[in-house]
């Protein structure tokens, strides 16, 4: 039976404070005032904060978003420790609390928090609004399909984060903190399952019964992971031509999602993106490339994510150091851009409710 550790929150309109057995943490900023409310309690039962667990996540994860960018921080502490790198420290501790809380969440309660939804035909989106959740559900799954390291083997979870501390960042584990939206072709899905996974956890179970149940018999289907509970197929496309400062990131992971689900469904939409690619110059696709694959992508997954990417490249360009760094020709790979937003407007135009009865 897991060890249940010892758990206590304190919380104030400005302070969030506590412990997860020997991990300490403190944040207190008149700047912090938006936090996501919590009531104080200190226990060492299991079945007094199983149910809570994903709360509590959002709760250290949305203040962590204020206080790491707050001009005046009255307190910021983790383990004791003052904070140095506050990116890398931050992220370090929020996975190393989701490491430790996820596996204690009561599998009862996965249906409150994963909502799943068939967008367009074969596209299968399941939801949950605590980011760190989601991608603790989802990371095996993801990195069995296009892991450098790890895709199409059978892996454990320490073997992975270890991997992934050291070869992708600096020595701290941070994944729970660096994806916001996930995507898995069908194939990805059968191969994770004939690989035989035979140490997945409640989470992992609950994600793949529902990914199962939710494509019955269909052979060719595409499945997405976003903080969005629900998607509004008329909405799409709208933040591809929004400008930097109103862009709205949960509707991007959306469309940069079902892009990769057009690219795999859809023979004509994959034709013509392949098309696109070919001009860029070969300067500009290679460093796009390097950029990816330093991030953790597969050499098979590049084209289709460089397509992926590019339909938000201001936004990219505007806001992601390691895109600003890039030494390419922006204006022609802006060029490149346009036209692949074009192509993805115009087919999602067509998936739209309004669009489906007039075909019909």
């Amino acid at each position: 039976m897991m060890q249940c550790p010892l758990i206590r929150i304190e919380s104030s309109p400005h302070t969030l404070s506590g412990s997860i057995s020997d991990l300490n943490f403190q944040f207190s900023s008149p700047s912090i005032s938006t936090m996501r409310k919590l009531s104080s309690f200190t226990t060492n039962r299991c079945s007094e904060y199983a149910g809570e667990i994903p709360t509590i996540l959002m709760a250290i994860y949305d203040t962590l978003q204020v206080a790491r960018r707050a001009p005046h921080l009255s307190t910021f502490s983790l383990a004791g420790k003052p904070i140095k790198n506050k990116r890398a420290d931050c992220s370090s501790f929020l996975s190393e609390i989701t490491d430790r809380l996820v596996p204690l969440i009561d599998p009862a309660t996965f249906s409150n928090n994963f909502k799943t939804q068939l967008i367009v035909e074969g596209v299968v989106q399941i939801g949950c609004k605590s980011s760190l959740l989601l991608n603790y559900a989802f990371m095996r799954f993801q990195e069995f399909f296009e892991s450098p390291e790890f895709a199409g083997k059978k892996f454990s979870r320490e073997e992975f984060t270890s991997w992934y501390a050291n070869s992708v960042k600096q020595d701290y584990h941070s994944y729970y903190n660096d994806w916001a939206g996930f995507n898995l072709p069908s194939r990805a899905i059968s191969g994770f399952i004939a690989a035989k996974f035979d140490d997945l956890e409640p989470i992992e179970k609950y994600l793949l019964d529902t990914i199962i149940n939710s494509v019955g018999s269909s052979e060719k289907f595409y499945v997405i992971g976003t903080n969005q509970t629900e998607v509004d197929l008329t909405q799409v496309g709208k933040a591809i031509n929004q400008k930097p400062e109103d862009h709205d990131e949960d509707l991007s992971t959306v469309e940069h999602e079902l892009a990769h689900a057009l690219y795999y469904l859809n023979d004509h939409y994959k034709n013509e993106v392949d098309k696109i690619l070919t001009t860029l110059a070969i300067s500009d696709a290679t460093a796009i490339s390097q950029n990816l694959i330093r991030e953790g992508y597969t050499d098979d997954v590049i084209l289709d994510e460089t397509h992926a990417y590019l339909l938000h490249f201001n936004n990219l360009i505007h806001y992601y150091p390691n895109w600003q760094r890039l030494d390419i020709d922006r204006q022609a790979v802006s060029s490149v851009a346009k036209k692949l937003q074009g192509l993805f407007l115009e087919t999602v135009e067509y998936l739209k409710p309004s669009k489906q009865e007039l075909v019909s």
